[in-house]
């Protein structure tokens, strides 16, 4: 595990400049957490399913065999006054700079592929992925044959608008995980994600339950 986590931090290390950026971890339980995840003075939580941990990477989560990241984004950098700043066309934009910088971290074209996200209430978000380049695959034998795949197959993101930021959750598929498992998992954190009142007292998150 400790591999992927060094894996994911690596590459989902995003062309956007990263400046004040925190996370806090609160669980209720073994099988529901709350994450609060932060950029300046503005904060957002989301609700895990499962047994959710801290790692070494500090910008990195568990959520049962699932890694998990963040980053948050002004959405005024996206604007453009001549394509249009529906929801949708500057989650596009921002999706498009991001594949950027991926091509060339693996210099190579990658295969990108995009969907329109039905989040609620009222709410769309962009998903995105693509396949992780096949020479950088990790082939080597494992030490035992009970050792866990390690190899990464899909990279996946989810990127939605919250007042004036974009805020984009990531996650990488394992080759002992199936894309539709990890996909729908990213949804659902996705689908929970608000907008949070840091004043809000964070132990009556778990009473609340979040909806």
């Amino acid at each position: 595990m400790k591999n992927k986590i060094t894996l994911i931090a690596f590459l989902m290390t995003s062309v956007t400049i990263w400046t004040t950026y925190a996370q806090e971890l609160h669980k209720c339980d073994s099988t529901k957490s709350f994450w609060i995840f932060s950029k300046g003075g503005t904060s957002f939580v989301a609700k895990l399913f499962g047994n959710a941990a801290e790692t070494e990477r500090k910008n990195v989560l568990l959520a049962d065999s699932y890694a998990l990241q963040y980053i948050i984004v002004d959405k005024i950098n996206y604007l453009d006054s001549i394509e249009g700043n529906t929801d949708l066309s500057v989650l596009r934009r921002y999706a498009m700079k991001e594949a950027e910088y991926f091509t060339g971290i693996f210099e190579r074209k990658l295969n990108i592929t995009m969907q329109k996200l039905s989040l609620s209430p009222n709410q769309i978000g962009l998903i995105w992925s693509f396949d992780f380049p096949p020479e950088k695959l990790d082939t080597k034998p494992k030490k035992s044959p009970t050792e866990r795949a390690t190899v990464t197959r899909s990279l996946l993101f989810i990127n939605l608008i919250i007042g004036d930021k974009i805020i984009g959750l990531s996650t990488s598929q394992f080759s002992d995980q199936k894309f539709e498992d990890v996909r729908s998992f990213l949804v659902t954190v996705s689908n929970s994600v608000k907008q949070f009142d840091n004043k809000t007292d964070v132990e009556k998150l778990c009473g609340q339950g979040h909806h």
